[in-house]
């Protein structure tokens, strides 16, 4: 069965999660799983802990976990417990605005390999990449190829079965930045099995840079990965709001989870328009 997957580990995340989900929900019929982790369950409601429409899945040993490599770290032992046919899954901050049939079937269904939505960068070089050598000198102090850069970006993953290197990834977290790093990392040990979802136009874009796209371009988006700095979030965001999706019409909620969104809601300082190529 095919499934979208997503994790949530402490309390930034939480409004990010429900809009994403209110988002996806109105293109996509099957299975969403929500892997929470421990220290996100004092901000979710029983609203949504206890839905019909979405499968919970607490994430046990995640309690202690005080700092953000901490919730990378969980967010790949999360990932570790999940298997299925075909599973997408993405970051909190992805706003989905049409059905998501084309990212399944852009997955590289071959064992141990993932897809990527965004970037995979294997052998060219880029500017960033003496300082992604210096992260994998944490990992591995002999670590030295800089000839042969190898990177892969996130918003949207994509695997079918079970991937086999989430647990190492998880313990990759602890030691490097972030969870791309590790991940670029283990792939990097285990054959650099990462595949970039092969679309004429990339059906995932950041939003930051989309007023950059032309019509074709943009037409051929699924997805944004944005947050609450830009409109395409903020249009979910309302109509979440405005339908009390999840509890989110109680602004003492909001304030609760994310004091940020809860001063922008109140001064209604958020950005509402789009400019549409033509």
């Amino acid at each position: 069965m095919d499934k979208v997957v997503y994790y949530c580990g402490g309390k930034k995340p939480v409004i990010e999660l429900l809009v994403s989900v209110y988002s996806l929900r109105k293109h996509y019929k099957g299975e969403i799983i929500a892997c929470i982790g421990e220290t996100s369950l004092d901000y979710l409601n029983e609203e949504f802990l206890k839905s019909d429409d979405i499968t919970i899945k607490i994430i046990e040993g995640t309690s202690e976990d005080s700092h953000v490599r901490d919730h990378w770290k969980s967010r790949w032992l999360a990932m570790s417990q999940i298997e299925g046919e075909r599973i997408l899954h993405p970051d909190c901050d992805i706003i989905f605005n049409k059905g998501i049939d084309e990212a399944f079937d852009a997955i590289k269904c071959e064992n141990e390999w993932i897809t990527s939505y965004h970037t995979v960068n294997d052998g060219e070089w880029y500017e960033m990449w003496p300082n992604h050598v210096e992260e994998y000198k944490k990992i591995n102090p002999k670590f030295s190829v800089y000839e042969d850069p190898f990177y892969i970006e996130f918003g949207l993953l994509g695997w079918c079965g079970k991937w086999p290197f989430a647990l190492q990834t998880s313990e990759m977290c602890k030691i490097v930045k972030d969870d791309q790093t590790a991940m670029s990392y283990v792939l990097m040990k285990n054959g650099r099995k990462a595949h970039l979802a092969d679309f004429e136009d990339p059906i995932m874009r950041r939003a930051r840079a989309y007023y950059r796209l032309t019509k074709k371009q943009y037409d051929a988006v699924i997805m944004w990965h944005c947050h609450h700095e830009y409109a395409f979030w903020w249009n979910q965001f309302l109509e979440a709001h405005n339908s009390n999706y999840m509890g989110l019409k109680s602004d003492s909620y909001i304030k609760k989870c994310n004091r940020k969104i809860y001063r922008i809601l109140k001064n209604k300082s958020y950005p509402t328009e789009i400019y549409i190529p033509e």
